[in-house]
């Protein structure tokens, strides 16, 4: 494949990021962001990110001293200990880290530093405080990488465990929507990077418009 892959840069320290909060769609995204840091040779950081009621927000001692700001990071840890027993036998690096704040904006400033971002299509009914769906569908405008958004009882290429090291044949292929700007050629690159990786054919689509609506 010609072109350099875009955000494969050494500054995007945090490889595959996936955001975690114990849910099915969330162990779905962690077990294909698994695979994917893993068939690529990349970092996989996994974050779970948490918010405090509104009435703490009153200076950082009072945040640091509550008992109910205790109580939401150690539901977020309890939350990435269940991430590092279903990541127990994966033979990658793995960071496993905490965030307090907007999950939707905290994963998007993340993502800079990411070649991927990963989430769940909707949480338990709260990514520790906000729908996991409202945040999967903003962070594909914000995130400043590729986002995968991964459907409940979604599995990796050809049922992989994560701890699997290399990727399977395929007959379905990878599909890149493009048009005529300039932003689609990352994601063609994109597509044909992941088509390679996966031995899977690509499919390039392009939408046009209705006959009526020429005029």
């Amino acid at each position: 494949m010609n072109g350099t892959v875009p955000f494969a840069s050494a500054d995007r320290d945090a490889g595959v990021l996936v955001g975690f909060d114990g849910s099915e769609p969330a162990r779905s995204a962690l077990r294909w962001a698994a695979v994917a840091a893993q068939s690529s040779g990349s970092a996989l950081t996994v974050v779970t990110v948490y918010r405090l009621p509104p009435m703490m927000y009153t200076g950082e001692p009072a945040v640091l001293v509550s008992p109910e700001a205790r109580a939401e990071r150690d539901r977020a840890n309890q939350l990435l200990d269940i991430a590092r027993e279903l990541l127990r036998d994966y033979p990658g690096e793995v960071t496993f880290s905490t965030a307090e704040g907007s999950p939707a904006g905290v994963l998007a400033a993340l993502s800079a530093r990411a070649q991927t971002l990963a989430v769940g299509a909707r949480g338990r009914g709260g990514f520790l405080g906000q729908l996991l769906g409202s945040v999967a569908a903003a962070l594909p405008a914000h995130a400043q990488c590729p986002t995968v958004v991964v459907p409940e009882e979604s599995r990796p290429a050809g049922g992989q465990d994560p701890e699997a090291s290399a990727p399977v044949r395929t007959t379905a292929p990878v599909v890149a929507g493009v048009d005529l700007s300039e932003s689609s050629r990352p994601v063609l690159l994109l597509a044909a990077q992941h088509a390679q990786r996966l031995e899977a054919p690509l499919q390039v689509l392009t939408a046009m418009p209705l006959l009526r609506e020429w005029r």
